[in-house]
């Protein structure tokens, strides 16, 4: 019988022995030759890249503006007018004949005031450069949600591995429990507990697959292919930059000159400023000139010459103009103040997340796990040996799931702040 309890306590230990799951180096991705089939975070993000519906519509918008600039700094369209005069009226009607004596075709062509045109081609450029710079900060956040969804992925994969292998190790403890309990040295209490223990755990994983699922479905959605398209099956998570590499003032200066936010800023400001130009230019009039020639009886007889120009005397209007373009460029440079505050906030919190997280799964690894390990172990060969409880056993397992779940989690804060900070800085690290 002895033999016997030694067999299921060796069936234990190597089953614990599998230990946690490995953070970093090696990488469970297909790359040829592999089991696992599928799209990797690389692929990921290149799809993001050519595929995403809002990132592509975002693009169209930004041609949409460039192709207008050229227009915005084009002539106006010539009118080409036909006038008559000296119309006869027939006797004894009182209304005039259909025969003119004096025909005029008139062609005349409409001329802003000297640096209108330029102007407005300039506010159009600006508006192009907004665009783009608003396209390249729509195709950052979708990356950054490409990257969050992938860790949720990988840690979905991390948990439900944990959760498999505790499963295992909980059947080895149910069987353990029901030998013990036939050979009238435990309570059915233990046997029926472990199985409970068991099934709850099992519930665990179907839950931990659903999360997989979703963040499957969303990731495939981010690309625009269909929920089920494969992923990688063993997901391997994205490298993180060593501690050295981080520096908080180092990635806020990369913030200002990277981050499309500020270049979109800029652009308005830009456009503003030759707002406010145009609205001081449309004090001055703009001109029109045209041609004319003149036909009597059938012939040309003659032509005119004509120019006019347009009165500023609205003065109401324009100087309304130019207190709402001043305004205007007054608002986008406070908008550009509210903006560097907001990023350099919100990268220096997701900078000490990194930090803390990266401590936390440290202290994990290296202390807490390794900890929990030895005490489950330590509870189960107890359990074997009749020295402890199965409540012991249980209560041992459940402090390593706990720590199992807090490293996961820590791993995937880091995972999240480093996509967090890279939207920040406007590229990967």
């Amino acid at each position: 019988m002895a033999g016997r309890w030694v067999a299921v306590g060796l069936v234990l230990l190597a089953v614990l022995g599998r230990g946690p799951v490995a953070w970093g180096g090696e990488s469970h991705e297909s790359h040829g030759g592999g089991t696992s089939h599928g799209a990797g975070i690389g692929e990921l993000l290149e799809l993001a890249r050519t595929l995403n519906p809002e990132v592509a519509a975002m693009r169209l918008e930004a041609d949409a503006a460039q192709a207008a600039v050229e227009g915005e700094g084009s002539l106006p369209d010539p009118k080409f007018k036909v006038g008559v005069e000296d119309m006869p009226r027939s006797y004894p009607s009182y209304f005039p004949s259909f025969r003119p004596n004096v025909t005029k075709y008139t062609f005349s062509q409409e001329l802003p005031f000297f640096g209108k045109r330029g102007l407005k081609e300039e506010i159009a450029g600006a508006g192009a450069s907004a665009a783009r710079a608003a396209a390249q900060s729509t195709l950052n956040d979708v990356l950054t949600r490409v990257k969050v969804a992938y860790a949720e992925y990988h840690q979905a994969h991390m948990a439900m591995e944990q959760t498999s292998s505790l499963i295992d190790v909980l059947g080895s403890v149910a069987q353990v429990a029901q030998l013990r309990y036939g050979q009238g040295l435990g309570s059915q209490q233990d046997a029926a507990g472990a199985e409970v223990e068991r099934s709850s755990m099992e519930a665990e994983l179907a839950r931990l697959k659903a999360s997989r699922y979703k963040a499957r479905a969303r990731l495939n959605a981010l690309v625009d292919r269909p929920a089920e398209a494969l992923l990688v099956e063993e997901p391997h998570p994205r490298p993180l930059p060593p501690p050295s590499a981080l520096d908080n003032a180092v990635l806020l200066d990369r913030a200002r000159t990277g981050n499309p936010r500020f270049a979109e800023i800029d652009a308005r400001i830009a456009g503003a400023d030759r707002g406010k130009d145009l609205a001081d230019r449309n004090w001055f009039p703009d001109v029109g000139v045209g041609v004319a020639a003149v036909q009597r009886t059938g012939d040309i007889v003659g032509y005119e010459a004509m120019i006019e120009m347009s009165v500023p005397l609205q003065w109401g209007l324009r100087r309304s103009q130019q207190d709402a373009a001043a305004a205007a460029a007054a608002a986008a440079r406070s908008r550009k103040d509210a903006a560097a505050r907001q990023i350099e906030s919100e990268l220096h919190e997701a900078f000490l997340s990194l930090q803390s997280a990266r401590k936390v799964e440290q202290l994990l690894s290296e202390s807490t796990l390794p900890q929990a390990e030895v005490a489950f172990q330590s509870a189960v060969k107890s359990y074997e040996l009749g020295r402890a409880g199965l409540i012991d056993v249980l209560t041992a397992l459940q402090r390593l799931r706990r720590a199992q779940i807090d490293q996961i989690n820590a791993f995937y804060e880091q995972q999240t702040r480093l996509a967090e900070i890279e939207r920040l800085v406007g590229g990967d690290l």
